[in-house]
């Protein structure tokens, strides 16, 4: 009897631990040095063919969103997002209106593409750096409306 708890006990752990892993680790292993971005998760909805790419990034930058901000497709083409929504604190000193934040800590970014825009790799180009948003593979098999979030960019 003693013996099966230890054994329980062992499993529970290492169940635990697997879930720390998979929940902490990094979206990109080794990210562009340059970048003032890291992804923190990729977001995938279908709607009908086509489908809704949606980016968290965490952003160490103040009150300006790095240009260009562009997704290279496999084939080379690029994308630029329908939406960006910034998260962060303050007003800008210089903005009177209050439209920019004084830091920006994250960036919501969403593309709008077709279903063979996801069947490479993809790149998001944000100023000088590359961040890879996805690794070659098939395109994820999504019910009408479905929306899957990754953690990592193997999917």
């Amino acid at each position: 009897m003693k013996n099966r708890h230890r054994w329980l006990l062992l499993l529970s752990l290492a169940a635990f631990a697997t879930a720390l892993w998979f929940w902490f680790r990094p979206y990109q292993w080794w990210p562009d040095s340059r970048a003032s971005a890291r992804i923190d998760w990729a977001t995938v909805t279908r709607d009908h063919s086509f489908r809704w790419l949606d980016l968290r990034l965490a952003v160490n930058t103040t009150g300006e969103i790095p240009e260009p901000l562009e997704l290279r497709l496999a084939d080379g083409r690029t994308v630029r997002p329908d939406q960006v929504s910034q998260i962060g604190s303050g007003r800008a000193a210089d903005d009177p209106l209050g439209a920019r934040l004084a830091k920006i800590e994250a960036l919501d970014l969403r593309f709008w593409l077709e279903d063979k825009d996801l069947a490479g790799p993809l790149t998001l180009k944000i100023g000088p750096a590359e961040l890879e948003v996805r690794t070659p593979g098939p395109t994820p098999a999504l019910e009408e409306t479905e929306i899957r979030r990754f953690r990592s960019s193997r999917w």
